[in-house]
């Protein structure tokens, strides 16, 4: 398999919940801290209680949301 090197501190993404989404960005410092995630206006975006998944997508590669 190919290995694709990746910044994994912070990025942009998309929230999915309830369906519906929104944009968003994440941040993350060291290996010890929590992610930090921010809604298009830079608020702290309130993640729905229960399980939640995190997938990385490589810039220049495409994710479709049906």
């Amino acid at each position: 398999s190919e290995r694709v090197a990746m910044n994994l501190t912070s990025g942009d993404g998309v929230y999915i919940c309830g369906g519906h989404y929104q944009t968003m960005s994440w941040s993350k410092g060291s290996v010890g801290e929590q992610f930090q995630f921010t809604d298009a206006s830079g608020n702290t975006l309130a993640v729905r209680p229960g399980s939640s998944w995190v997938c990385i997508v490589p810039i220049g590669r495409d994710a479709v949301i049906e």
